[in-house]
């Protein structure tokens, strides 16, 4: 996943939590929705992190190790 494409994943789930906010009925809806939010975002960057780490890796296939 690119930057920008990480980016607009949180532009996203931050539009659709922002309008999860405006219909629920109670503060509690309110907070569960803004913790979801949260470990979304968390559970995406995690992702991206290990993504970026493997990508980052290159193997000598020639002697079978790492560069």
């Amino acid at each position: 996943m690119t930057d920008t494409e990480y980016a607009k994943a949180i532009k996203v789930k931050a539009m659709v939590a922002n309008l999860e906010i405006n219909v629920a009925l109670t503060t509690e809806q309110q907070a569960q929705i803004g913790q979801d939010f949260i470990a979304d975002i968390m559970e995406l960057s995690d992702r991206n992190s290990k993504q970026k780490a493997l990508t980052s890796m290159k193997v000598d296939v020639r002697v079978g190790g790492l560069c």
